[in-house]
């Protein structure tokens, strides 16, 4: 089951934003470039967009190609 955008989006900048506890290394700009399986669930009332990490590393002929999603994150001020 995909998650929803927002879960996914988090998971991901938090992976990458928020290094191990005393840790040297600080984060303050990072571009990301990711493959997304997107999905739209829901009622025409309550759309749920769910987008998700490609489940298989390799795609064949029946499986939909992936989407990608271009953005950056970076620290407040720079």
């Amino acid at each position: 089951m995909r998650r929803s955008l927002a879960d996914t989006l988090l998971d991901v900048i938090d992976s990458w934003v928020m290094p191990p506890a005393g840790s040297p290394v600080r984060v303050t700009h990072v571009d990301f470039d990711l493959p997304l399986e997107v999905e739209v669930r829901g009622s025409a009332t309550a759309p749920l967009f769910c987008a998700d990490l490609p489940r298989w590393r390799w795609t064949t002929d029946f499986d939909v190609a992936p989407s990608r999603m271009r953005f950056s994150v970076a620290e407040a001020g720079r």
